[in-house]
C-alpha cells in the first residue's frame, strides 16, 4: 500500500475509531427489498440499504486491503478444469466463528429477518471474493443442502457497462434472473438455485470485490467448517516459518560451472548496458522446490491496483508475493544467481535487495519502466518458473531503448508519449536465467489468451555491495513509510545524497541493517494496528 492510501486509511480509521460505527442505516430506515427474482419455489432477494455507507466503506476496506488472499489456480487450472469454487481464482477465507460474531453478521440477520424466520442459520463459509476482467468463473451447481447464500457487492464507482453481473439459472440451464452489482447490495437465495459470478469486461482494468457467505441451520457443519479453518491457519503459521528453499546449504561447486557453455545469447542498449540470458544453470528439483514455495506462500500476495496515469511509468504487476530480501543469501538459490551476476560484471560484491514471485495472467497489461535511476548500477535477475512453456504461449519479457529523445525538450511534451525501440526479447522458457542492467526498460508480457493459468517469474534485484543493497531497502521502506519526527527524514535524505553507498564498510553495513530493521518493525507495527482497529470495528480478529 502506497504512502497516500496508508495515510487516507489511517485518517478514515481513526475518525471512525472516534464516532463508532454503525453497520445499519442511520435513522432505522428499513432494507429496501429492491426485487424478487422467483423460478417456481426457488427465491431470489435483492436487497438495498442494509448497510450504512460508513459500514460499507469498512466492509470495503476489510475485503479490499486487509484480506488474506490466497491464489487457488495454479495447479489445479492448468488443465482448465473447473474447481468446487466455481473457477474463483482469488479468495480470502474469514474464520466462521470469528464471522458468525461479527457486526456484519449481525447486521445481515437482524436487517434481513424476514429471510432468516429467526431461524439460527449460521456463516460456514464467509469470503473475499476477487474477479477480474478476463477470469472465467463457472456455474455453481446447486447442492440442496438448506442452506442460504448471500453476497454482498463492495466495489464502489460501477459502471453501468462494467458488467459483473450475478446470474441464476432453471434446470433448464436457462437464465431466469440477474442481479446488477450495485454498490453495498445484498443478494440473498437458497442453494437449490443454479448460479454464476460474472466477470468484469475487457474495459474495466479494476477487478470486482464481493463479500460471499454461505449459511447453514446444520451446527455439525458449521462446527467442521470452523475446525477445518482452524486447521488451515495452523497449516499456514507452519507453513510461515519454512526457511527459504535450500537454505543454510553450502555448495560452492556452484562456483565451477562454465556459464559460458549456458550463455544463449547477449544483447547491449546503445549505452553497452548488456543482457544476458542462460540456460539450464540451476537443476530443475531446485526450480521445483522454489515454485513449491511460493505455491505455499499463500495469503502473501500483494495486489497493486491498475494505474490509469497517463504517463505510464508504474510497472503494472498486478500480483507480487514479496519475500525479505535477507533471507535469500543463505539459500544455495544465491549462490547460482551470484555466480551469473559475477560472470557478467566482473563484480563479486553483489547483494540481494528485492526478491520476489511475479505473476501474470493473460488479461494483465505489464507496462515499460526500469527498475533503478540512471545514477544506480545494478542489475536484476528474472528466473522463470513455469514449466513446459513454447514460443506460442507469449509471455516474452521485451527490452526496450527510448528514442526520439529531443521531442521531449519540447513544451507541450506530455509524459506517457515516449518513443520506444526494441532491443531483444526473450522467451519465459522453465528455468531460464535472464540478467540485466535494470536501468534498461523492459517489460514482462502476458501469455497468450488460451492459456488461462500463470507465468511465474522469481525476479531478484542486486546491489553493488551489502551497503548500497541495505540502503536501497531502507530508502524504499521510507519512501512508502516516513516516521514522524526529524529522524526519519533526516535518514532519507542521506540515503538519496549517496552517503552510504560504501563498499565494505562494515559500520554502514551494521548501521543500516539496524535502522532497516527499526523502521521495518514500526511499519509493520502501523500496519497491523490499523488492520486490527478495523476488525475490531466489525467485531471480528485479525488474521496475521
Amino acid at each position: 500500500m502506497g504512502f497516500i492510501s496508508l495515510l487516507r486509511t489511517c485518517i478514515l480509521l481513526f475518525v471512525l475509531s472516534l464516532k463508532g460505527i454503525t453497520l445499519q442505516v442511520k435513522g432505522g430506515a428499513n432494507p429496501q427489498l429492491t426485487r424478487t427474482l422467483q423460478h417456481y419455489d426457488n427465491q431470489v432477494f435483492i436487497y438495498d440499504n442494509v448497510f450504512s455507507r460508513q459500514g460499507l466503506s469498512i466492509m470495503s476496506s476489510l475485503v479490499s486491503r486487509y484480506a488474506p488472499f490466497d491464489f487457488i489456480y495454479p495447479e489445479k487450472l492448468e488443465g482448465l478444469e473447473s474447481n468446487e469454487n466455481g473457477n474463483l481464482y482469488w479468495i480470502a477465507n474469514f474464520s466462521p466463528a470469528d464471522f458468525a460474531k461479527s457486526k456484519i453478521w449481525k447486521t445481515l440477520v437482524k436487517r434481513l429477518s424476514g429471510v432468516f424466520k429467526e431461524r439460527d442459520f449460521l456463516p460456514y463459509e464467509a469470503q473475499s471474493v476477487l474477479i477480474n476482467r478476463g477470469d472465467f468463473p463457472s456455474v455453481q451447481k446447486a447442492k440442496r443442502d438448506g442452506d442460504l447464500l448471500l453476497r454482498i457487492f463492495l466495489t464502489q464507482g460501477q459502471k453501468k457497462n462494467d458488467y459483473s453481473e450475478l446470474v441464476f439459472f432453471d434446470e433448464n440451464e436457462e437464465i431466469f434472473g440477474s442481479v446488477f452489482p450495485k454498490f453495498g447490495r445484498t443478494v440473498v437465495w437458497n442453494d437449490t438455485v443454479d448460479f454464476i459470478f460474472k466477470p468484469p469486461s475487457m474495459q474495466k482494468m479494476s477487478g470486482e470485490y464481493s463479500l460471499f457467505i454461505k449459511a447453514t441451520l446444520n451446527k455439525t457443519k458449521f462446527e467442521k467448517s470452523v475446525n477445518k479453518f482452524k486447521e488451515q491457519a495452523s497449516l499456514r503459521e507452519q507453513i510461515s516459518k519454512e526457511p527459504f528453499p535450500l537454505s543454510n546449504i553450502t555448495d560452492n561447486s556452484v562456483y565451477s560451472i562454465n556459464l559460458t557453455n549456458h550463455l544463449v545469447r547477449r544483447f547491449y542498449d546503445s549505452n553497452n548496458r548488456v543482457v544476458a540470458v542462460f540456460d539450464d544453470v540451476v537443476p530443475k528439483e531446485i526450480l521445483f522446490a522454489l515454485r513449491k514455495y511460493f505455491f505455499q506462500y499463500d495469503s502473501s500476495y500483494v495486489y497493486n491496483v491498475y494505474d490509469p496515469a497517463y504517463s505510464e511509468e508504474h510497472d503494472n504487476v498486478n500480483w507480487v508475493a514479496q519475500v525479505p530480501a535477507e533471507l535469500l543469501p543463505k539459500s544455495q538459490v544465491w549462490r547460482y544467481i551470484h555466480h551469473i551476476a559475477s560472470y557478467v560484471s566482473n563484480e563479486t560484491n553483489w547483494h540481494p535487495y528485492d526478491v520476489s514471485m511475479n505473476i501474470i495472467q493473460h488479461t494483465h497489461h505489464p507496462r515499460i519502466h526500469t527498475d533503478c535511476s540512471t545514477w544506480e548500477h545494478e542489475y536484476t535477475i528474472l528466473m522463470y518458473l513455469t514449466p513446459e512453456w513454447k514460443e506460442d504461449m507469449y509471455g516474452e519479457t521485451i527490452f526496450f531503448e527510448e528514442v526520439d529523445k529531443h521531442l521531449k525538450k519540447k513544451r507541450n511534451f506530455k509524459a506517457g508519449n515516449e518513443k520506444y525501440e526494441t532491443l531483444g526479447a526473450v522467451i519465459p522458457k522453465f528455468g531460464r536465467i535472464v540478467i540485466f542492467r535494470n536501468v534498461v526498460e523492459h517489460s514482462g508480457r502476458p501469455p497468450s489468451p488460451d492459456f488461462l493459468a500463470a507465468r511465474y517469474t522469481f525476479p531478484v534485484k542486486i546491489g553493488r555491495s551489502p551497503e548500497i543493497a541495505i540502503a536501497k531497502k531502507l530508502r524504499e521502506l521510507l519512501s512508502d513509510f516516513v516516521e514522524e519526527g526529524k529522524e526519519g527524514y533526516k535518514l532519507m535524505n542521506d540515503l538519496e545524497a549517496g552517503k552510504y553507498d560504501t563498499s565494505g564498510d562494515a559500520g554502514n553495513e551494521e548501521f543500516l541493517n539496524k535502522k532497516y530493521l527499526h523502521f521495518k518493525k514500526t511499519k509493520e507495527k502501523l500496519d497491523y494496528s490499523n488492520r486490527k482497529r478495523l476488525y475490531n470495528m466489525l467485531s471480528m480478529s485479525p488474521i496475521k
